[in-house]
């Protein structure tokens, strides 16, 4: 298993390698993709890094601390995608983080945000439109 991830990293320029974490031009290229595939905007080289790197820490972090929560994300990903998603660990750990990331903001909107951080927000604003 070495060899062949030795071989997959020998032909593609590593543009980041630092904290046991490795990021390839060619993950870069699938991630900058995804992102304009899921978000309709394109991502800066620099932005793709940061975020690629927090997807693989968050999910190296969850795995090894909550294995059941990552398990449980995959059961999920199986039931709403094919399980040819799971050949693109690029694309799996995407989708994986997308999940986390969204289970805690609606976690934060179910715990902690109430009445009056709404009424901060809407204070900030001069002018306020909506369509009818």
């Amino acid at each position: 298993m070495i060899f062949f991830l030795g071989i997959k990293v020998g032909y593609t320029n590593i543009i980041y390698d630092k904290n046991d974490t490795i990021i390839t031009e060619i993950e870069m290229n699938n991630y900058k993709n995804l992102y304009k595939n899921n978000f309709g905007t394109d991502i800066s080289k620099n932005k793709a890094i940061k975020n690629i790197i927090l997807i693989k820490k968050t999910i190296s972090f969850l795995s090894k601390n909550n294995p059941e929560l990552i398990s449980s994300l995959d059961q999920n990903i199986k039931l709403q995608y094919n399980k040819e998603i799971f050949a693109n660990k690029d694309m799996l750990n995407f989708i994986r983080f997308q999940m986390i990331r969204n289970d805690f903001i609606l976690e934060y909107y179910r715990r902690t945000f109430n009445i009056e951080d709404l009424e901060i927000i809407f204070s900030n604003f001069d002018n306020f439109k909506l369509p009818v």
